[in-house]
């Protein structure tokens, strides 16, 4: 489901990522990092975030 909500093409991703994130006892993610850093990366990070969300 990330390609219904993010470009991919307006960031510099290109190859393998590694998520993280926490789960709470609701189901609730949160604390997600990516790596490597991309371009535009904490814009990338929140975009992420939205995505986890839905």
């Amino acid at each position: 489901m990330i390609h219904a909500y993010i470009d991919l093409n307006q960031y510099g991703v290109n190859g393998v990522f590694t998520f993280i994130f926490d789960i709470d006892k609701n189901g609730k993610a949160g604390n997600l990092k990516v790596l490597p850093k991309v371009k535009n990366s904490e814009m990338f990070i929140d975009d992420m975030k939205f995505a986890l969300k839905k």
